[in-house]
Formats: structure tokens, sequence, C-alpha cells
């Protein structure tokens, strides 16, 4: 069973990787065994699916959303809340930040490094590796280098989410794990889990 043991977990990855769904179960999970709980969304950088169309759903479990003030929250316009920097330190909260797609959106993330590195945090990279982008070991090993130039934060653990959707299956469940272990372990990093989709218990 996963247990979210440090206070802030950060999701990054890039579109598609499933980072956002995942931060969005994290959150859910931990808000049924903590309280306060916030979701950090910064992911400003014009994606598919972000978690602040999730906010209603989240806040009526108790979730905290930190968004972009309203107003902005459906524009391309890159704002982030001032409330950001208040949940990172306040020591109470169990912080998730979803984190915009690839290294470009891990410099805003870069703007609170100096307030994460003073907390327990865990970097958790997503990796699809049925994805273009990181479709190989090295791929993998170059994105992570760039996102915590990026951030200014290390990565400390990937997250493996091989699908391609409904075509799912074991096979390519396997075949795309086998990829992120290589790269872990040429990283020297743990895999924190394998996300598997199933029912939904929301």
């Amino acid at each position: 069973m996963i247990t979210f043991a440090k206070r802030i977990n950060i999701f990054v990855g890039h579109s598609g990787s499933g980072k956002t769904e995942i931060a969005l179960n994290c959150a859910w999970h931990l808000a049924g065994n903590y309280s306060p709980v916030a979701l950090v969304d910064l992911d400003i950088l014009n994606p598919y699916f972000t978690s602040r169309q999730s906010a209603e759903l989240l806040q009526r479990k108790g979730i905290e959303v930190v968004t972009a003030p309203q107003g902005l929250v459906n524009t391309d316009i890159p704002v982030i809340s001032p409330r950001v920097k208040g949940v990172l330190k306040e020591q109470g909260y169990r912080v998730v930040c979803d984190v915009g797609g690839d290294n470009l959106g891990a410099i805003a993330l870069g703007q609170f490094a100096a307030d994460i590195k003073k907390q327990e945090y865990d970097l958790f990279l997503v990796v699809n590796p049925l994805r273009p982008l990181t479709s190989g070991y090295r791929d993998i090993i170059a994105m992570a280098g760039e996102i915590e130039a990026a951030a200014g934060l290390k990565v400390t653990a990937l997250v493996s989410n091989p699908n391609l959707g409904g075509e799912t299956n074991a096979a390519i469940l396997q075949k795309g794990h086998r990829i992120v272990e290589e790269a872990a372990s040429i990283l020297e990093l743990p895999i924190g889990f394998i996300a598997l989709r199933g029912r939904s218990g929301r």
C-alpha cells in the first residue's frame, strides 16, 4: 500500500504521462487520512487536462485546491497564486503539487525550491514509456536531468505508468515497465509505484 509518507508530494512528467490523474488520486487518498490537504496546480502550460478542472469535486472531499485567481483559471496567462507559498510553509498541511508538462513547467516549481528544500518532500517523475518523448531509458534519464535543472530539486522516485489507454494489456504493461526499470537502475532511483487503471472510488 502506498503511504505517501512525506509532507509534500510533487508530480512531474510530460503531457500524456498521467501525472495529473495520479496527483488527483494522491490528494484524494491523503484526504482520507489527513487534514488539511492541499492540491497545488502548477500546470500553467495550457495542458490538455489539469487538476483545476476537478476543483469542485476535490473541494467537496475537503481538499483545498490552490490554482490561479478566479477569472484567470481558464486562460493561458501563466499566473501562480500567492497561496502556493503559504501551504508549502504551513506544517499542518499535506501538499500535492501537479507540475506542468516538462522542464519548462518545472521552472514554475523552481520558484518555490528554497521553501520545498526545507521540508520533507518526494518529487515523483511520472513516466509513460509508450509515449514518444519517453520511449526509451535514455529519454527518461535526459528528462529527469532537465527537470532537476529547471526546478532546482532532485527527482526522488520514478512512477511507472505504461499504457495505451483502452488498448493496454499485460504484455504492454510488462514491456513498458522494463524500460522504466532500466532508467531507474541507471539513475539509482526507486520506482515509487506502478500506476494501474481501476475503478474509481469517487
